[in-house]
């Protein structure tokens, strides 16, 4: 065979995945970490969105791939410290789950024009910036997110980075 033989330890690290194991005397305590790295945690973010929910709306799709995008971005700046935020704030899936609510009924509910403000707003102000009491922290956090929530995104003009990865992709269909 060509697999080689593997400790107790690395049988279980393939098996979760990126849960951790801690076993105490009588217990099991089972925790999700994120992946490490904005592309991984990107990765994994896109793994685990629906984009088939935000079919009927006609920038559904964009916006929700800029939301995981931020949302990795995000989850990334803890890693750096004081440079990143200067508290650490502990945003985790469930803000992403929730802005994610949001997006899809602030759609929903538009005839016109997408309302980006609104967007920024509940999102930013709310459902990430709930966490966030600094006012820096505040700024940066509104300001990652006009760049992700904004006219350039509907029409194909923004990019995120020279790294063609983070393109917008032609289909949302995961294969």
């Amino acid at each position: 065979f060509f697999f080689k033989q593997k400790t107790a330890y690395e049988m279980l690290r393939s098996l979760v995945g990126s849960e951790m194991c801690i076993r105490d005397r009588n217990s099991l305590k089972v925790t999700t970490e994120p992946p490490q790295g904005v592309k991984n945690c990107f990765g994994m973010t896109l793994l685990n969105t629906n984009f088939d929910e935000f079919n009927k709306q006609e920038f559904g799709q964009k916006l929700v791939y800029s939301l995981c995008l931020f949302h990795s971005v995000i989850l990334e700046r803890k890693k750096f410290g004081p440079l990143g935020f200067n508290i650490p704030y502990e945003f985790s899936d469930n803000d992403f789950d929730v802005s994610k609510q949001t997006l899809f009924y602030l759609l929903d509910d538009i005839d016109e024009d997408v309302p980006f403000n609104s967007i920024i707003y509940l999102i930013g102000g709310i459902n990430y910036g709930g966490r966030v009491t600094d006012n820096w922290d505040r700024r940066c956090l509104i300001a990652l997110l006009q760049k992700y929530f904004n006219n350039d995104i509907l029409f194909g003009e923004a990019t995120f980075s020279s790294i063609e990865e983070y393109d917008y992709p032609n289909s949302f269909s995961i294969e």
